[in-house]
């Protein structure tokens, strides 16, 4: 199957071009992968909700309630969720066809993360990198502890990042090539996704303005363009669907506008100048980050004093990163979107991250023997390998019930972000054969009364044996203990 040299000697370099040992290499990393994570039962709050979205309900309705409709989708969607929805429906289709499994439920963000692997390889080819490295590329994705994380987490993250990964794809192939079907897939692209998270909206201005940049000499032959007018028509129409059903309740009836989504505060008077740069900086420094950074600072300094090789072939991905950076950047200033690399909302910059580490080998091929470069390659393949097979990746679980109570205790009060995970739990998961636990119900007057809690009711029969027998994790008997993330028993 492998080439040798001349003299006999194994010829590493013929492994970057064996397409078998590189699907087997995939093949094996995947499985180890998606066992560690595919059937992990600790689905959290913010899951949970998103799963009872998708079948037309809310976090905090009744278990006995019947699944809603269309229309109840998108107003639950609204209130509950801060996103336009688009993975809400998409999960109420794939529920109906593949069912209300953890595996399903987790196989659909999956899903999004295989094709953002597959088109990040396809993009590397698209500016002809190394082949080590359009080949590792993939693998880099293992690297990210969030964006596998992510990956498999039941919310809208890996659908966001695809469409990223995907725009940028055709985006570059609209600016190299000036074809109309890669316009025309970019516009679908973009119309598509942006009903992924608000995050996207970043995305569809980097875009275009990076579009219209490229085109500036034949703006007139840009808009005489049909395929063009039509794209704008169908992504302006994917925006005002967002608005009117999603974003203009959000922006009067929640703090959508609040600090929270103000991590640079300068302009609003809430933090000094001086505050503004300790985050500026911070962003730039952070260990997710570095790679960028790093990038960043050799294109500037490159640019200053003229002797370095310069980064022309790769013009649109740093075009295209500058100008998210400062989009990204002036919205968390406003107030409009958190710029933060460390949070969730910033996970497109941990995939810059990665495409900026595939740069710099490509970049730095130029000025390494194929020897270290085949060194490099080895080295990466070794911590990838090590890092899938050691280390799991979903952090948390949330499957957990701790309670108080005697024999003649009933109702049991549920911290509320515990709420709607128990009633996935109970129909669906871990405690769906536990025939001693009732249906959860809302109890609306405590509920007013103190947020912190939801009132279910749970028959005390063999309550501890019960609850350690079907899986329930970190048992703990609490006695007079008051903390908003416990349980407690109303006797």
């Amino acid at each position: 199957m492998f080439d040798l040299e001349m003299k006999g000697g194994f010829n590493f370099n013929h492994l970057k071009d064996n397409k078998w040992l590189w699907l087997s290499f995939y093949a094996i990393i995947l499985s180890v992968v998606i066992f560690r994570n595919i059937s992990n039962s600790g689905i959290d709050h913010e899951e949970a909700g998103q799963f009872w979205m998708a079948k037309g309900l809310n976090h905090f309705s009744d278990l006995g309630e019947p699944d809603g409709n269309i229309s109840e989708l998108i107003n639950n969607n609204r209130i509950f969720n801060l996103d336009p929805g688009g993975f809400t429906l998409l999960l109420r289709f794939w529920t109906g066809i593949f069912g209300n499994s953890i595996v399903s439920l987790r196989f659909l963000p999956f899903l999004f993360l295989l094709i953002s692997a597959v088109t990040f390889r396809s993009l590397l080819n698209l500016f002809s990198f190394n082949k080590w490295i359009v080949n590792l590329s993939p693998l880099l994705f293992l690297l990210s502890k969030d964006l596998i994380s992510f990956g498999f987490t039941v919310r809208a993250y890996s659908f966001e990042i695809c469409g990223i990964i995907l725009s940028l794809y055709f985006l570059s192939q609209s600016v190299l090539y000036y074809k109309n079907r890669h316009l025309i897939y970019l516009f679908m692209i973009l119309s598509i996704f942006a009903f992924s998270r608000y995050g996207f909206f970043i995305e569809i201005g980097a875009c275009l303005v990076l579009l219209l940049a490229s085109y500036i000499k034949r703006l007139p032959i840009l808009f005489n363009n049909k395929i063009v007018v039509s794209g704008f028509l169908i992504l302006g129409i994917s925006l005002s669907i967002i608005y009117y059903f999603s974003l203009q309740y959000q922006l009067k009836n929640t703090n959508f506008h609040g600090p929270e989504y103000a991590y640079l505060k300068t302009l609003k008077g809430q933090a000094s100048f001086k505050d503004g740069l300790e985050i500026f900086f911070a962003n730039f420094t952070k260990l997710r980050i570095i790679p960028f950074s790093i990038l960043i600072l050799i294109v500037i300094f490159g640019i200053f004093i003229k002797k370095i090789p310069q980064f022309g072939k790769y013009k649109i991905l740093l075009s295209y990163f500058l100008i998210y950076t400062i989009l990204a950047i002036f919205l968390s200033i406003v107030g409009l979107y958190p710029w933060d690399v460390t949070s969730r909302n910033s996970l497109p910059f941990q995939f810059f991250s990665i495409l900026s580490i595939c740069i710099l080998l490509d970049w730095s091929h130029q000025f390494i023997s194929l020897h270290v470069m085949n060194f490099i390659a080895l080295g990466l393949i070794i911590i990838v390998t090590s890092i899938s097979f050691i280390r799991g990746y979903i952090r948390y679980d949330y499957s957990s019930l701790m309670y108080e109570g005697g024999e003649n205790s009933k109702d049991t009060w549920v911290d509320w972000m515990i709420y709607p995970v128990l009633k996935y739990n109970i129909k669906y998961g871990t405690l769906k054969n536990f025939k001693d636990l009732h249906y959860p119900s809302l109890s609306n007057d405590t509920f007013k009364k103190n947020y912190k809690y939801l009132v279910i009711d749970m028959e005390p029969k063999n309550k501890e044996a019960s609850l350690k027998r079907y899986g329930i994790e970190n048992y703990k008997v609490l006695k007079n203990v008051e903390n908003d993330y416990l349980i407690e028993i109303l006797k």
